[in-house]
């Protein structure tokens, strides 16, 4: 069946150089060598015409190609090797270089915030409640209607990860993530399962300095020397290689397909709104490398309402139970794929240009998740 798979998506690409590069640097989309040798081969195939030789003449024996080298098989996606954290002790003991277990960026900055001291945020970085994951979207730039829609969404993951737990002492464990429901359903496959670099630098890293795919040296010294600057387009363009990528780790299972059937786009959107400042500022490789896979920022909080979902919110007066000095609800929407209302003209800078280029995030009726599948609603 992965060999069926793998020859397929070669073909539907054959003609995509960059991808097909892709492809040979990758060990995550299960293909192997073989089949892009044989891809090449087929490209490459001459068909022998002696111009110089004269009538009758007898045309020279060709000369019997030399066997090359048995060509070796890439391996398949790679394997997930996720460390339990189910004890006191090894909570206690958790340091930077656990990081790598956090498949979410923004938890990945803000646990390390909390580790090196300066900013205070949790009391257990493996039991994160609510009014804390509030206090620390605040401080990441996102404005309250955002802040309040994400701190829901993780609380609600917190009942997926631990359903036993009592609702009222709610707290997520952002280091055991990993196959909770509440996932993007398209995953970018960049730090989750565990943070696989190869696939920054083919494909974002690649495209922001190049103009395309698969060119892994230059990906790779743009994500760590250099100011090459990157873009929201430069993500949509990795879009082909991430599908392939989770394709393979779905039929593999290496990974699976979150609950959650949004793309990662706005999310992306306001990290380069959060680092920008929210001013159009350059935001670089090296600098979205770090905040994603290492958990890095130059500076933190960040500057105050600068991000924001574009979230349609209706006032909670004072006095109301469970809202004694009043508060902001969401206005709900079935269309949007994340059941609130949403205004793309009342969003950050990136969100809004995010929501044109995919509008699929705010109706749900043509929602694309892993495999291309369309949610019916």
């Amino acid at each position: 069946m992965m060999r069926v798979f793998a020859s397929i998506v070669l073909a539907s690409v054959a003609e995509d150089d960059s991808l097909l590069l892709t492809l040979q640097g990758q060990s995550e989309n299960g293909v192997t060598s073989d089949d892009v040798s044989m891809l090449q081969r087929d490209r490459n195939k001459k068909h022998p015409h002696d111009h110089d030789s004269k009538p009758g003449q007898k045309p020279e024996p060709a000369a019997k190609p030399k066997p090359g080298p048995k060509p070796k098989p890439l391996p398949p996606c790679k394997p997930v090797v996720q460390r339990a954290i189910k004890d006191d002790y090894k909570a206690a003991q958790l340091d930077k270089e656990d990081l790598d277990l956090i498949i979410c960026p923004w938890f990945k900055m803000v646990v390390r915030q909390n580790m090196e001291g300066g900013a205070n945020l949790f009391s257990d970085n493996t039991c994160i409640n609510a009014r804390e994951v509030f206090g620390a979207l605040l401080l990441s730039g996102l404005d309250a209607p955002s802040a309040t829609l994400f701190t829901g969404s993780l609380l609600r993951m917190a009942g997926m990860q631990n359903p036993e737990q009592d609702p009222e002492a709610r707290c997520l464990n952002p280091f055991a993530l990993n196959g909770v429901g509440g996932e993007h359903g398209f995953d970018t496959g960049l730090i989750d399962p565990l943070p696989n670099k190869r696939m920054w630098y083919n494909s974002v890293a690649s495209h922001a300095k190049t103009g395309k795919l698969g060119k892994f040296a230059k990906g790779r010294k743009a994500s760590r020397h250099g100011k090459t600057p990157v873009t929201i387009d430069d993500f949509f363009a990795s879009e082909k290689v991430w599908r392939m990528n989770q394709g393979c780790q779905l039929q593999t299972e290496v990974d699976v397909v979150g609950d959650i059937g949004v793309t990662p786009f706005p999310v992306f959107g306001l990290v380069f709104d959060m680092m920008g400042e929210g001013t159009g500022k350059e935001v670089t490789v090296k600098k979205m490398f770090d905040f994603t896979f290492k958990g890095k920022v130059d500076k933190f909080p960040f500057p105050p309402n600068v991000a924001s979902i574009g979230m349609v919110w209706d006032p909670i007066p004072p006095g109301t139970p469970g809202y004694p000095n009043g508060g902001i609800a969401p206005r709900r929407s079935p269309f949007t794929a994340v059941g609130v209302e949403l205004d793309a003209s009342s969003a950050s800078a990136t969100v809004e240009q995010v929501y044109i280029k995919d509008p699929t995030f705010l109706n749900v009726t043509c929602q694309r998740l892993g495999l291309g599948v369309k949610l019916e609603c």
